[in-house]
């Protein structure tokens, strides 16, 4: 099976994001925190795709990514809050 230029950079595309790691911090109890994690994770991605701009499977592939990412994101403060919902459910009232 031959290679076409575009398919090799296809694979390179989909490599790279595959190999691509980005670590953000964030206050989940924080919009603007939560905000500028998306934005930084999104940057990311797209430069690691700059190079290959235009294809639609990278397209495709980066659009589910963001996607993914951007729930995962959301996701966690969800549990965040809920943890921190329950946790002070729990607490024991004491007087002083």
């Amino acid at each position: 099976m031959t290679s076409t230029p575009w398919s090799a950079a296809v694979i390179a595309a989909l490599q790279a994001l595959d190999d691509l790691v980005v670590k953000v911090e964030l206050n989940g109890q924080d919009l603007h925190s939560i905000e500028a994690a998306i934005h930084e994770v999104e940057a990311a991605i797209d430069a690691t795709v700059a190079r290959y701009p235009g294809h639609p499977l990278i397209e495709s592939a980066v659009a589910e990514i963001k996607a993914e990412c951007r729930a995962g994101l959301y996701g966690q403060t969800n549990a965040t809050k809920a943890a921190s919902t329950q946790y002070a459910g729990a607490k024991k009232q004491t007087l002083h």
